[in-house]
């Protein structure tokens, strides 16, 4: 669209107390119809927008990462690391840790060494990419591990830890 200043037709004649109207004259190029323009003065075919959303992609692709420590889904809620701290040795026996925690995950083959397993999310990643994105949760395995003697009373608590590895 071409802007053309005319002035205003009506019953006031041109002259100096009569301001001229800005009004919008269409005009064709070479015989053909015009093209139908989009509001910043380009053809409506082309997308400006396309090129911003694309440079926002690669500009703003990233990590994000959100720290936690919760237990994870299918994981034992009845142990922590403090849960050491409840079995004394030499005064707990295996019956009161059968009661306390439970079937254990691991056992030895003479029952003198058992282990509870539970893994906590540490962490919850999210990656964005130009045309991908990936989510996860960085997880934590533990491991409590008992050790009793001949009397089954409780001889040594220790806890294990080990990252599980992602994918």
């Amino acid at each position: 669209m071409q802007l053309d200043w005319e002035l205003g037709r009506g019953s006031l004649q041109p002259g100096p107390g009569v301001r001229p109207q800005r009004r919008a004259v269409q005009t064709q190029a070479c015989g053909r119809a015009m093209k139908r323009r989009s509001l910043i003065g380009r053809p409506a075919s082309w997308c400006p927008w396309f090129l911003m959303v694309a440079w926002g992609a690669m500009v703003l692709s990233g990590c994000l990462v959100i720290p936690g420590d919760y237990h994870a889904k299918y994981s034992r809620h009845n142990i922590s690391d403090k849960t050491q701290l409840l079995l004394q040795p030499g005064v707990t026996t295996k019956e009161e840790v059968f009661l306390l925690l439970g079937e254990p995950d691991h056992a030895s083959d003479d029952g003198q060494n058992i282990g509870y397993g539970w893994t906590k999310v540490k962490a919850v990643y999210v990656v964005l990419g130009q045309f991908t994105a990936d989510a996860g949760e960085i997880k934590r395995y533990y491991v409590l591990q008992i050790k009793f003697d001949s009397d089954n009373r409780v001889v040594a608590v220790d806890v294990t830890k080990e990252w599980i590895p992602l994918r």
